[in-house]
């Protein structure tokens, strides 16, 4: 009945489906339009979220070059080439990055030799990343808005068919009181 889905293989279906199926259960579709909905309202809800995990995994990776350059800027230039300098360096930056307190503790030092606080750090890790991060806020925000969109048209839709309901509910009273007064 509808496309398939566009979940990357890196992505959790199962959620993916859970996700749908809260909505479905939210909303309880009537016919192929709301099913049709219930299927927007999760991809950008999927596409949203999608998002805010991008900006996550983003400022990570900046927070893994920014510790990097940190670390190469204590190393004489010249040992920068040796490849056994440069296997010490990246193990320590993903040891730093694990939480690993002997390699952390030693970053810290040659952080405070530079003058850099650890707000610092983020600061410079953020900024590094700044345009990325504006534009999956924009992706998650119109993701959002579009979903909204959706909610609303759902909405519409619904009171739309209640007016009609009401009015099917009116006019059937009219014809049986028109009815029972023929009777009396």
């Amino acid at each position: 009945m509808l496309a398939p889905v566009h979940i990357l293989r890196t992505e959790d279906i199962d959620a993916y489906d859970t996700l749908m199926d809260q909505f479905t259960d939210a909303i309880g579709p009537q016919d192929f339009v709301e099913w049709m909905w219930v299927r927007d309202l999760t991809d950008q809800t999927w596409e949203e979220l999608r998002a805010k995990r991008a900006r996550a995994v983003r400022l990570k990776l900046a927070r893994r070059e920014t510790v990097e350059l940190i670390l190469k800027s204590h190393y004489p230039a010249n040992t920068l080439k040796d490849a056994e300098m440069e296997f010490a360096i990246q193990k320590d930056v993903a040891d730093i990055m694990m939480g690993e307190e002997i390699p952390r503790a030693g970053f810290d030092e040659i952080r405070k030799k530079f003058g850099v606080t650890g707000l610092d750090n983020f600061g410079a890790t953020y900024q590094s990343c700044l345009a990325d991060m504006e534009r999956l806020q924009r992706i998650a925000d119109r993701a959002n808005a579009r979903r909204n969109m959706t909610l609303r048209e759902i909405d519409r839709r619904r009171d739309a068919a209640a007016r009609r309901a009401r009015e099917a509910i009116t006019a059937a009273t009219v014809a049986i009181n028109a009815i029972d007064a023929e009777f009396e």
